[in-house]
């Protein structure tokens, strides 16, 4: 009984690991130079999580970042959220792209989101972007939430309002 308990343990922990998909996709310095542009259109937003209780917990602190929707970037974000769109993950484990190629990091901007959980990308050059950030809180020693993201695309000149949820 006490061997058949630890196969069925260490069944279930496999289950939770994190597997590493690899890519087709090499990043491109070429591709999403607009991120490094400055441009009339601006993203402005608000992410959060809802929780089974009714409670909602925003990304309060948390870093927001912008990076261009490229190949390489669709790729991760469909390894990562199962759409190219984006989407919510609530979990540390499941399919995870490669470590980010370093030269894909400079390709970005910042912001933080407020107390609300708003973030703000002004001076925005148009093309398609993603913007990723997290919302969590913890229950116990537990922790819970876990990251979001979503597809944007921003015309010139154009004023977006991301929900990410």
């Amino acid at each position: 009984m006490r061997k058949l308990t630890l196969i069925v343990a260490c069944m279930a922990l496999a289950g939770c690991m994190q597997t590493v998909v690899e890519t087709k996709n090499p990043f491109d310095p070429s591709a999403g130079k607009h991120i490094l542009a400055n441009g009339s259109g601006q993203i402005d937003g608000q992410a959060f999580f809802r929780q089974s209780g009714g409670g909602v917990v925003t990304c309060a602190g948390e870093e927001v970042r912008l990076v261009p929707a490229t190949p390489y970037q669709q790729e991760r974000m469909q390894i990562i959220y199962g759409s190219a769109e984006g989407g919510a993950r609530t979990t540390a484990f499941g399919n995870v792209p490669p470590e980010i190629d370093p030269r894909a990091k400079t390709m970005s901007r910042k912001s933080v989101c407020d107390a609300d959980g708003n973030f703000s990308f002004p001076g925005l050059a148009a093309g398609d972007y993603y913007v990723i950030t997290r919302a969590v809180w913890s229950v116990g020693s537990s922790a819970q939430g876990g990251s979001l993201s979503k597809r944007i695309r921003l015309r010139p000149g154009e004023k977006v309002r991301a929900i990410l949820n």
